[in-house]
């Protein structure tokens, strides 16, 4: 809510909508519901996004204060055989994935002791060049998902020096 409160005041909604679509972006916890296309559970009144990535995220899924945070493992799909710490605080989940985007993580409910029915639930996806995850990677030791995005990051200069030769 605040960072669209704040791109609105600065006129900045537009211009950070017209990067999102050609540079890569990583959106963590309240930067994935920055860049999904739909939302959920939304403070009344709605508030301002920039969309870019075909999802749909609820806000504060797994729950409304700090102490519903937890911490989980998860394999991710650029490398499936390990398994990765991740920490989700007030964390939103990915509720709809668009046919154009790659999931990259799911968590599975029931191991985090969430009611209902167990089921995998994406927690990091991809679509091209915007990468969106549920949890903050930047507080574990952990640096393979900012290696992935830097990867993308890499792809994405390499194809604009190309273009410019």
């Amino acid at each position: 809510t605040t960072m669209g409160h704040l791109a609105e005041r600065l006129g900045m909604v537009e211009p950070l909508r017209a990067f999102v679509r050609v540079h890569p972006v990583l959106g963590t916890c309240a930067g994935l519901i920055f860049l999904a296309d739909e939302l959920t559970g939304q403070k009344e009144g709605g508030q301002t996004f920039v969309g870019g990535l075909d999802v749909t995220v609820a806000r504060n899924f797994f729950g409304e204060g700090q102490v519903d945070s937890f911490e989980a493992a998860l394999a991710p799909s650029f490398a499936p055989d390990e398994r990765r710490a991740t920490l989700f605080i007030r964390a939103p989940a990915i509720t709809r994935v668009g046919a154009g985007v790659e999931v990259l993580a799911s968590l599975d409910t029931a191991a985090v002791g969430l009611p209902g029915a167990a089921r995998q639930l994406p927690v990091a996806v991809q679509q091209g060049h915007l990468v969106g995850l549920a949890f903050h990677p930047e507080l574990t030791g952990d640096e393979s998902w900012h290696a992935h995005w830097l990867g993308i990051v890499r792809e994405a200069a390499g194809r604009r020096r190309a273009a410019a030769a």
